[in-house]
C-alpha cells in the first residue's frame, strides 16, 4: 500500500515537472519568436532603407524615423503578452481558490479524494468540469435566501 502511494506521488511530481518544463519551452520560444521578428523587421527596414537612400529614392532621416518608430511597436506587443501570462496564472489561482472554498463550505467533506480539485477533473466523475463558478456558493451571482 505504501509503495502505490509512493508511486502515485512520484507520477504526481513528474507531471507537474513536466508541465512546468512545457511553460517555460513555450514562454522562452514565444519570447525566441517575437525578438527574431522584431530584429528582423529592424534589418529589413535598415537594408530596404539604406538601399533607397543610396539610389535618393528617400532621406536618411526617413530611415531612421522608421527604425525608430519599429522600437516603439514592440513595447505594448511586450505588454499584452505579459498581461495574457498574468491571466493565465491569476485564473488558475482562481480555480483552485473556488475548489478550496467549496470544500470548506462544504464542511471538508465533499466525496473529494483528498482535499480541493487541483486537476481541473471531477474527484467523483473523472470527467473535466467545464464551470468552477457555477458550484461554488460565494461565487454565484444568484443569492438564496
Amino acid at each position: 500500500m505504501l509503495a502505490a502511494l509512493e508511486q502515485v506521488d512520484e507520477r504526481g511530481i513528474e507531471d507537474v515537472f513536466v508541465l512546468n518544463m512545457g511553460i517555460y519551452k513555450l514562454k522562452y520560444s514565444m519570447n525566441l519568436l517575437m525578438n527574431i521578428m522584431h530584429h528582423f523587421a529592424v534589418a529589413a527596414a535598415l537594408g530596404v532603407g539604406g538601399w533607397f537612400a543610396t539610389t535618393g529614392r528617400i532621406d536618411v532621416g526617413t530611415v531612421v524615423a522608421i527604425v525608430s518608430g519599429l522600437g516603439k511597436l514592440k513595447d505594448p506587443w511586450d505588454d499584452i503578452v505579459n498581461w495574457s501570462r498574468e491571466l493565465s496564472v491569476v485564473s488558475v489561482k482562481y480555480r483552485l481558490f473556488a475548489d478550496a472554498a467549496n470544500w470548506l463550505a462544504a464542511g471538508g467533506d465533499t466525496g473529494f479524494k483528498s482535499g480541493p480539485n487541483i486537476s481541473g477533473r471531477s474527484a467523483r466523475t473523472g470527467r473535466s468540469e467545464t464551470s468552477f463558478s457555477s458550484t461554488l456558493p460565494i461565487c454565484s451571482s444568484s443569492s438564496k435566501t
